[in-house]
Parts: C-alpha cells; sequence; structure tokens
C-alpha cells in the first residue's frame, strides 16, 4: 500500500474508524481491549481485520480470531507514522471503512444526497472533504464523483453510479404506496381510529395478515395461504402507519 503525504491524514482517519468499527462491532467495546474478535466469516469484518494485522493494529491468535496490540486511543498516533505494508490498496481501505461504518453502524451514507456525521466522524469526513472524495454543503457532507470507482467496485453503487440505498429506498416507498392505494378511503378512516395504542409490530401484523399482494382484505388470509414477505414490508408498514397517524391528527376522533 503506497500512501503520499496529502492521503495519510485519511489514512489515519480510515485506519482508527475501520478498529473502532471492529472494536465496537465483533469485540463488544471491550475497555481492556483483550477479547478475541472473531470475523465471523463475514467479509467485512474478514477485511477490516485482515487490513489491522497488516498494519500491526491487531494480532491474529488463531484462524479468524483478532485482538488488539494497542488500546484504541493509540492507534491514531501510531499511524501517523507508519509505513504501511499490505497487500490492499488504499481505495479497498477506504472501501471497508465506508462498509463498516454505514452498513454495520450507520455512522455514514453511501447516498449521494448530503448527510449529517456524528462528531466523532467529523475529522475524517473532512479529511475525505481535503482530497476531492466529498464536500460539505449546507445540509451536511456529500461524496464527489470521485468516490465513484470506489462505491462501485465494493457494489455500493451500481455501474451507472446509482446508489443500491437509494435504490431500495425508491422501491420501498412504491411498494408502501402500492398498498396504500389498496385500503379504501373509509377503510383508512377506521383504522385511524384503531392504530391509536398500537405499536409497529401490530401494524405489520395486521397488513401481513391480510395483504394478498394486490389488496388488503378486511379478514385475515390462512396462515397456508399467506406468502413470503416482500422486500421493503417494514418500511412500507411504517410509511402506512404514519399516513393512518397523519389522518388522525387531521380528523380528530
Amino acid at each position: 500500500m503506497e500512501i503520499t503525504l496529502e492521503q495519510r491524514p485519511l489514512f489515519v482517519e480510515v485506519g482508527h474508524h475501520i478498529a473502532r468499527a471492529m472494536w465496537q462491532t465483533i469485540g463488544r467495546s471491550d475497555p481492556t481491549y483483550e477479547t478475541e474478535m472473531y470475523d465471523m466469516a463475514m467479509s467485512v469484518f474478514e477485511h477490516g481485520c485482515g487490513l489491522m494485522q497488516d498494519l500491526g493494529v491487531f494480532e491474529c491468535t488463531t484462524p479468524g480470531s483478532y485482538k488488539f496490540t494497542m488500546p484504541l486511543e493509540k492507534v491514531r498516533a501510531y499511524l501517523t507514522t507508519l509505513e504501511p505494508q499490505s497487500t490492499y490498496t488504499f481505495d479497498e481501505m477506504i472501501g471497508n471503512f465506508i462498509w463498516a461504518c454505514s452498513e454495520h453502524q450507520t455512522d455514514i451514507s453511501t447516498e449521494k444526497d448530503p448527510f449529517e456525521v456524528p462528531g466523532y466522524m467529523q475529522e475524517a469526513m473532512w479529511a475525505f472533504v481535503s482530497l476531492g472524495y466529498a464536500t460539505r454543503e449546507p445540509a451536511g457532507f456529500q461524496w464527489t464523483p470521485r468516490m465513484a470507482t470506489i462505491m462501485i467496485a465494493e457494489y455500493l453503487w451500481s455501474n451507472e453510479g446509482d446508489s443500491y440505498a437509494t435504490l431500495d429506498k425508491q422501491r420501498d416507498l412504491e411498494f408502501a404506496h402500492q398498498i396504500w392505494k389498496a385500503v379504501p378511503i373509509w377503510r383508512r378512516h377506521l383504522l385511524a381510529r384503531w392504530i391509536k395504542g398500537k405499536s409497529e409490530m401490530d401494524v405489520f401484523l395486521y397488513l401481513f395478515r391480510r395483504w394478498d399482494g394486490k389488496r388488503i382484505h378486511l379478514k385475515e388470509i390462512p396462515a397456508a395461504k399467506r406468502g413470503m414477505l416482500p422486500s421493503g414490508y417494514q418500511v412500507a408498514t411504517r410509511e402506512v402507519a404514519q399516513k393512518l397517524i397523519d389522518i388522525r391528527r387531521s380528523h380528530p376522533f
């Protein structure tokens, strides 16, 4: 892995946050840093731990199991002067950071719209800005086209440069709209009364037990005749529930 002087701040931040994400997700935030961290044969953890082993931050104790060689608070200072020896490229390191901090911790976004980050991620995002990978907009940080190669290589964006997370959201909202259209207006008002005091799971089960893929039945569909839950059903449940709440607020019963 070759790191230029300009890339060093981002290298340090990305390395620190990969170590942090591994510690919090598979290390259970052990304050002694003695916990064995198993990669669970999941690629994000395999590559994250492998990277940290290459950089000397982790040591491999047994195949698939790792431990810190230093406390997390010393990782930044250690990486600041390290000449990295790794088979991973800098782009692959950034890719692992994106996976670890978006899919498993939701600290950052893989979408193209601006997003805010927690305070402890600010320094990392400003390092991305300094290299042109992101910009700082009024609504938050935003990835630039320079990130496309990495995002596509990590299967987070399509070859056309569309964010899969955004495409999934659009699909889920379309499904929610499909369910909502299938509920007659008179029944929406009845459900708006019913929803008071109900949980999201209550709404989820109500819809699931009555949705046949095209319409909402008045009575529950026998369990044997219910299909598999389509992708996005939970999002659709929340959207429908919110619409019912909005009706209830605008028409107090």
